[in-house]
């Protein structure tokens, strides 16, 4: 799945680049895709009016679209688990950049901590992520609860969007 215009739209296409299909017939700018393990459904953003991000899952035949968040202000990054109990989403509804986790219908909302780019470990017990550290941007990595930060880089440059290896 990926992106496509100068707004975004999701599209799949086979892994040889034919078949690219839109997975929503939304107007609406559709950007940072994640798909759940399994295939089947992607988490993504949805600017709902102008200036709004929301998070929004959708079954990957363009079915279920079903709204995850709807706090004032913008919630983006989502980061499914590898189990696909939980996705991990940055949002600033309380102020700066937060990192958060929900469940896939988007009840249980947890406040973990200051960050952006969260990433799961493949065995979902932790999350590496990207936050303000001296005066750039470092890397960091938390237990999936929030617990025991532990910094991975001390730059002075900007280290972000991290990703761990399957």
């Amino acid at each position: 799945v990926f992106t496509s215009g100068d707004c975004g739209v999701l599209m799949t296409m086979n892994f040889d680049g034919t078949s690219k299909s839109p997975v929503l017939a939304d107007p609406r700018c559709q950007t940072e895709p994640d798909w759940a393990p399994g295939g089947g459904v992607i988490a993504f953003v949805l600017e709902v009016v102008s200036g709004t991000l929301d998070l929004y899952r959708v079954n990957v035949d363009g079915t279920g679209l079903t709204p995850l968040t709807s706090e004032a202000g913008t919630d983006k990054d989502p980061s499914w688990s590898p189990d696909g109990t939980r996705i991990a989403f940055v949002s600033n509804r309380s102020g700066g950049y937060r990192i958060y986790t929900m469940n896939p219908d988007g009840t249980d909302v947890v406040e973990l901590r200051a960050g952006d780019s969260p990433s799961w470990a493949p065995d979902g017990s932790r999350i590496v992520y990207s936050a303000a550290g001296g005066s750039a941007l470092d890397l960091y990595i938390m237990n999936a609860d929030g617990s025991n930060p532990q910094p991975l880089t001390t730059s002075t440059t900007f280290d972000m969007t991290p990703s761990w290896a399957p």
